[in-house]
């Protein structure tokens, strides 16, 4: 599930809160940030982190063959 937040004044935890609560069954909530002339940024847990990479990282393999 996405927040999609484009403001100066940014509050991680509370937009993070906001999409933990919007976000359905099996949806990873994401909030995506962005300042004036500043790049976006995404902040999520990393427990999801860690289970996204670690699913990259064996999808990876299965495509190499090992």
């Amino acid at each position: 599930h996405l927040e999609v937040k484009r403001v100066e004044n940014f509050s991680l935890r509370k937009a993070l809160a906001q999409s933990q609560r919007d976000a359905g069954e099996g949806e990873v909530p994401l909030v995506l940030q962005r300042g004036n002339r500043q790049p976006w940024v995404v902040v999520m847990l990393m427990d999801d982190f860690l289970k996204m990479y670690k699913e990259g990282l064996d999808h990876d393999e299965v495509r190499s063959g090992n």
